[in-house]
C-alpha cells in the first residue's frame, strides 16, 4: 500500500511539473533559391534574421524579439499563454516566399508578403513552429488589381460642328493592389493611390479605343489593363467645367521635426462657357507654400465659370515624421531614441529627444557609451547647441553617475512640457544594444532608464554638411571627418544633382562594367522603385517621375555585393 500511494504522489508531482512548462515558439529562416515556397535539400538557412512575437490585437506590441543563429534557427523557449502573431524582419532586397505552398505545412513558408504569420495561439506547455523562406526574385501577384472607367467626357474644342478635333477624357479608378503606396503607369505616373480617382486625357476621338495598362507600385508582376472607347459627341454640348488639383502630396521630415514648408500643384479650371473665365478660391486647409503640420491636412478649391458651372476638388497635403526607435517614460520624463544614422566610416550618431514635464529645471542628461570608449562628437569642453537654440556644456567622457557623454545646461533649461534633442557619434565598432539615460533636475532628482536600439533601421547618411554645421565649430574629435581619397579608395558613388526634381544623377564608375541595381527609398526606408544599370565611365540618369519634396535615399548593390547607400532631396 505505501508502494502504491508514492507511485501516485510522484505520478501527480510529474504532472505538476509538465502543467507548468511553458509554451514556446521556434522554427527556421531560410532561402529559397528555387522560388518554390518549399524548403528543398540544400538550400541554406539565413542568420541574423529578426523574429518577433507581437500581440495579434495589437501588432505594434512586441512580446519578443530574437535574431536567428547562423544557421537560420530561431528560438523563443518560453512564452506566456497568449493569441500572438510572428513578425520575420526582411533584411532587404529580398522577397517572401509564397504562402502555404504543398500539403506539408513542416516545409513551406508561413508568412504572408509583409513577414507576418496568421494569429495563432498558445496555451500550456505547446510548442509551435513556423518557418519563413525569403527569394531574390517575386513570386507573382499576391492581390491582382481590379480597374474601373468612369466619367468618359466628349470635349469639342470649342468648335461643335467640327468632330475632327474632338478629344475625349475618361476617370480610372484602380483597387486592390499589394502595398500601400498605389499604382504606377511608368515613366510619369506613379503612386496613385488605390481608389482615388485618375483622369487620363484628352486623347483623339479619331484615334479610337485608348488602351492603359497599370502595374502596382511595390511589386511590377501585379498589372492590369482597360481598354476605353471614346464616347460620342454631342453636336452642341452645353458648357462644362474641368477642374484638377494637385495630387495628394507627402513630405517627410526627419524626427524631431513637427512642421514643414510644403508647395503643391495649383487647382486650374477650364471651362467651354463662350468667355473662357473662371474664379478658384481656397475654401479649406492652407495655400501653397505654407507651414503645415504633422499629420494629414485636406486642402479644397472650389472654381466658377460665367455660364453658373461649379466644380469642387479636395486633396491631401500629408507630413509624415518616422516613429521614434525607442520611447520610455519615467515619472515625468519622457525619452525618445529617434533615429541612428551611420556615416561613410560606419561611426554611428544617436539622435535622443528628452521632454521635461516636471517643474523643476533639468540640470544635466547622460546618455551611456561602451566602457573605454570616447564619443568622436560632440568634443569633451566644448558647448552643444540645440535645435531649440539652447546651450549645454559637454564632458565627453564623463564618468558619473556611470561612464557616458554628460550635456549640463547652460543659462536656462527646460522644464514644464518643454524638450531637447540630443546628439552623438560613437566610432564603428560601437553599436550598443541598450542606452542607459539619465536626467538630473533640480535640485537634486534623478530619473534614469534604458533605451534599446535594435528596432531602429541603421541608414546611411551622406555627409551634406561638415561635422562642424553639425555639431558646432569647437565640437568634434579628430577622427569624424573623411576625405576625398578614403572615399575613392571605398569605391564610393554619388548623386547629383541635390537637392533634385525629376531627374537625378549616379556616379557608378567605381563599378565599371559591373551591373548595378539601384534602389530608390523613402525617409522610412521603404523601397520605392528600383533601377538595374550597367556601370560605366558617364554617370547614369535616373528618372524619379513625380515625389513630394522630402528626403530620400539611393541603395546601390553592385556585382561584388558591398551595398552603399546616398541621401538626397527632392526640392520642392
Amino acid at each position: 500500500m505505501a508502494i502504491k500511494r508514492l507511485f501516485s504522489l510522484t505520478f501527480f508531482l510529474l504532472a505538476l511539473l509538465g502543467a507548468a512548462r511553458a509554451a514556446s515558439v521556434s522554427g527556421w529562416v531560410w532561402q529559397d533559391q528555387n522560388t518554390n515556397g518549399i524548403q528543398d535539400a540544400g538550400e541554406p538557412g539565413l542568420p541574423y534574421i529578426w523574429v518577433s512575437v507581437l500581440d495579434a490585437a495589437d501588432t505594434s506590441v512586441t512580446i519578443a524579439a530574437v535574431q536567428t543563429d547562423p544557421n537560420g534557427l530561431y528560438d523563443f523557449p518560453v512564452l506566456p499563454a497568449g493569441t500572438y502573431r510572428l513578425k520575420f524582419s526582411n533584411p532587404g532586397g529580398l522577397w517572401q516566399s509564397g504562402l502555404n505552398i504543398g500539403m506539408d505545412d513542416a516545409i513551406d513558408n508561413d508568412a504572408n508578403v509583409w513577414g507576418f504569420t496568421d494569429a495563432f495561439t498558445l496555451s500550456g506547455n505547446q510548442a509551435l513552429d513556423f518557418d519563413a523562406g525569403f527569394t531574390t526574385t517575386p513570386s507573382g501577384c499576391f492581390t491582382p488589381i481590379t480597374i474601373s472607367i468612369s466619367n468618359v467626357v466628349c470635349h469639342d474644342n470649342g468648335t461643335p460642328n467640327d468632330p475632327t478635333d474632338d478629344t475625349f477624357s475618361f476617370d480610372l479608378t484602380a483597387t486592390g493592389g499589394t502595398g500601400p503606396w498605389g499604382w504606377d503607369l511608368p515613366p510619369s505616373i506613379m503612386m496613385v493611390p488605390y481608389g482615388q480617382a485618375y483622369t487620363f486625357g484628352p486623347f483623339p476621338i479619331s484615334g479610337g479605343s485608348v488602351t492603359i495598362t497599370i502595374n502596382d507600385h511595390d511589386n511590377p508582376f501585379c498589372t492590369a489593363t482597360v481598354s476605353v472607347d471614346p464616347p460620342p459627341c454631342s453636336p452642341n454640348p452645353s458648357p462644362t467645367l474641368d477642374f484638377d488639383c494637385s495630387p495628394p502630396v507627402l513630405v517627410n521630415v526627419v524626427a524631431g521635426v513637427n512642421t514643414s514648408v510644403v508647395n503643391y500643384l495649383p487647382a486650374t479650371a477650364t471651362t467651354t462657357c463662350p468667355d473662357g473665365a473662371t474664379t478658384v478660391t481656397l475654401v479649406q486647409g492652407l495655400p501653397s507654400g505654407s507651414e503645415f503640420p504633422l499629420g494629414t491636412t485636406q486642402v479644397c478649391y472650389q472654381a466658377a465659370d460665367n455660364c453658373g458651372n461649379v466644380a469642387n476638388c479636395c486633396f491631401t497635403v500629408t507630413v509624415a515624421a518616422p516613429p521614434p526607435c525607442d520611447v520610455k517614460v519615467i515619472g515625468c520624463i519622457k525619452y525618445e531614441l529617434l533615429s541612428i544614422t551611420k556615416d561613410a566610416e560606419q561611426n554611428r550618431t544617436y539622435r535622443i529627444r528628452v521632454t521635461n514635464n516636471c517643474n523643476n529645471k533639468l540640470i544635466y542628461t547622460a546618455f551611456q557609451v561602451p566602457d573605454g570608449v570616447t564619443a568622436l562628437a560632440p568634443a569633451n569642453g566644448s558647448v552643444y547647441t540645440a535645435p531649440s537654440g539652447r546651450q549645454y556644456e559637454v564632458r565627453n567622457p564623463n564618468f558619473s553617475p556611470f561612464y557616458s557623454v554628460r550635456f549640463k545646461s547652460v543659462g536656462d533649461s527646460i522644464s514644464n512640457g518643454e524638450s531637447d534633442i540630443f546628439q552623438y557619434t560613437l566610432p564603428a565598432q560601437s553599436d550598443p544594444l541598450f542606452i542607459h539615460v539619465i536626467v538630473r533636475l533640480s535640485p537634486k532628482i534623478f530619473y534614469e532608464a534604458h533605451l534599446n536600439t535594435f528596432d531602429c533601421v541603421q541608414t546611411q547618411e551622406l555627409l551634406t554638411q561638415s561635422p562642424e554645421q553639425a555639431f558646432g565649430s569647437d565640437a568634434v574629435s579628430d577622427g569624424l571627418s573623411v576625405s576625398a581619397e578614403e572615399l575613392d579608395r571605398e569605391g564610393a558613388f554619388a548623386v547629383f544633382p541635390n537637392p533634385a526634381s525629376r531627374l537625378l544623377y549616379a556616379d557608378l564608375s567605381a563599378w565599371n562594367g559591373q551591373n548595378v541595381v539601384l534602389n530608390l527609398l523613402n525617409a522610412q526606408g521603404q523601397r520605392i522603385g528600383q533601377f538595374i544599370r550597367q556601370a560605366g565611365d558617364a554617370p547614369e540618369a535616373l528618372e524619379l517621375g513625380v515625389l513630394p519634396a522630402g528626403l530620400y535615399y539611393l541603395q546601390a548593390l553592385p556585382g561584388d555585393g558591398k551595398m552603399q547607400t546616398r541621401t538626397f532631396v527632392v526640392g520642392q
